[in-house]
């Protein structure tokens, strides 16, 4: 708990509550006695407790990563995007390849929404601008 004074103020309650959440107490009281928490859990327990500690444990887990991934991406300002396929795509310089020959390939992951048309735009790479001249008509090659 010492670190919390160095995370952002913003933060601090949400650091606390991760923390807190994936702590387990050193020791824990067993029949009037104080026993290290790993036998205060399982220590002449039948298989279901063990599995309801261990059930527990894990959704602790989760919770505390679904409050990370939250403080993480409010601080992500960027436009999501949907897909619903991923498809990996290689590509070669040349169309054939000798056996025993090495290959250079190119390879990548594309990612897409199958169910959405797709928009398809021109010029957007803002590094170069095309102008059309006054009166020229484009036609598709």
């Amino acid at each position: 708990m010492a670190a919390l004074n160095q995370i952002d103020i913003a933060d601090a309650e949400t650091v606390k509550s991760i923390w807190q959440r994936l702590t387990i107490q050193k020791y824990v009281m067993n029949h009037g006695e104080k026993y290290p928490w790993i036998f205060g859990q399982f220590d002449h327990a039948p298989i279901v407790a063990a599995t309801a500690v261990m059930t527990s444990l894990r959704s602790d887990v989760l919770s505390v990563q679904t409050l990370a991934t939250q403080l993480i991406d409010d601080r992500v300002k960027v436009n999501t995007f949907d897909f619903n396929k991923i498809e990996p795509l290689a590509f070669s310089a040349t169309s054939y390849i000798n056996q025993g020959d090495s290959v250079g390939l190119k390879v990548m992951i594309a990612a897409y929404d199958s169910t959405e048309a797709m928009k398809i735009r021109y010029w957007e790479d803002d590094s170069s601008e095309y102008v059309k001249p006054h009166g020229a008509e484009i036609r598709p090659t």
